[in-house]
């Protein structure tokens, strides 16, 4: 139970991963402080975790950033223009915004405090934009140039690649048993596989 699984970091790695959340979270706090409007909120702080310490986490990645928040804060506001602020409907909201980030594949840990900031506080539709859409760019912008400090990290991470510098299109598991012996000349894959296909125009 108190076995950690993570990895031993080097020390510069970990520095670097605090100053960025240092500069990233002052960044967004000096934003709200210059402009007057709020652009920071507590969900920020955990984001600034993943982004500065696990770049290379498919939850850290921008589509992610933007989109699990957004699509969080939207859900969250539906349900509050509808219904009153519960024990269930609190859990009502952080469900569907999990179930939605899921489907939509932008699963943001952090963003699952959206729903319930929204239903707590009763802000207007205006909070998807201040703070949530403001200071997660602001905040991801920070990332872009921190992981570009030594030791340097790729981020984003880039698209794969297939044989032929294509884009690796990546295949449903129900459909990769059957493509996996069609098109790769192998037996079927199990259902819960995914097969990545180099697709040419010209083939």
């Amino acid at each position: 139970m108190i076995c950690r699984h993570q990895p031993r970091a080097p020390a510069a790695t970990a520095l670097k991963a605090g100053v960025g959340g240092v500069i990233g979270i002052a960044f967004v706090a000096w934003l709200s402080h210059q402009s007057g409007t709020p652009w920071l909120m507590p969900p920020l702080g955990a984001t600034s975790v993943l982004l500065f310490s696990a770049p290379n986490a498919p939850f850290a990645q921008p589509a992610n950033v933007i989109g699990g928040y957004v699509l969080s804060t939207v859900i969250g506001l539906a349900v509050a223009a509808i219904l009153p602020t519960q024990w269930w409907s609190l859990g009502l909201a952080v469900g569907l915004a999990i179930a939605a980030m899921h489907l939509c594949r932008v699963i943001r840990p952090p963003a699952g405090a959206a729903p319930l900031i929204v239903l707590l506080a009763r802000p207007g539709w205006d909070f998807v934009f201040f703070p949530v859409l403001a200071g997660s760019s602001a905040l991801l912008l920070c990332a872009l140039a921190v992981q570009h400090l030594p030791p340097r990290t790729t981020y984003p991470l880039p698209l794969p690649k297939g044989p032929r510098g294509l884009p690796i299109a990546p295949i449903p598991a129900s459909a990769a048993p059957a493509l996996a012996g069609s098109i790769l000349g192998h037996p079927a894959a199990p259902a819960d596989t995914q097969v990545a296909v180099d697709i040419d125009r010209h083939d």
